[in-house]
């Protein structure tokens, strides 16, 4: 008997889910920012600790990023701009250029101890997404092909040169998350 009077309830249950609520229309929620982490991995041996990255990137048109009132040229450092990840990671230039769209910016090791950044996700950048735009993952990823254009450097206190190179032995990634 108990059977019989769930019986009803799982069928409304169920029809719920496969046919949503309502109300929706069928229409997406407007993006209204993108946030790009950018990482690198490697399985390479690094013959010193990752000191300090150096990141050129393109953005899709329809997006923008906050920049300094007083010099729109120059990047906001902080939550609402570019940060670093990681405790060990300052940004002490982050630069944005209109006229092509792109964003260049270091990350450095703040550490004082030499223990490096690190391998993984190593900075973010929030940009808001112009109203009437839809962006995928991959209209971001395009333009940055390799992923993206970057240089890696190491202090190595037993090298005879620094900072060491470290460019060729890790890869970059890019990851792109929206916010409605």
């Amino acid at each position: 008997m108990k059977n019989f009077k769930l019986l009803p309830l799982v069928s409304l249950l169920l029809s719920m889910l496969l046919f949503g609520c309502g109300g929706g229309n069928g229409q997406a929620l407007p993006q209204k920012t993108a946030v790009m982490t950018f990482g690198v991995t490697s399985t390479a041996r690094l013959t010193a600790p990752i000191n300090g990255i150096k990141v050129v990137a393109q953005l899709p048109p329809g997006v923008t990023v906050a920049t300094d009132p007083a010099d729109p040229r120059i990047l906001v450092v902080g939550p609402t701009g570019l940060t670093g990840i990681k405790t060990s990671a300052s940004v002490p230039f982050a630069r944005y250029s209109a006229s092509v769209r792109q964003v260049i910016f270091d990350v450095n090791d703040s550490s004082g101890d030499q223990s490096g950044i690190g391998l993984g996700d190593f900075a973010r950048l929030t940009c808001s997404v112009n109203q009437g735009t839809t962006l995928t993952e991959n209209d971001f990823i395009t333009l940055n092909t390799p992923l993206p254009k970057f240089s890696v450097f190491g202090f190595d206190p037993n090298a005879v040169v620094n900072p060491v190179d470290l460019t060729s032995k890790i890869r970059s990634t890019l990851k792109v998350t929206f916010g409605f």
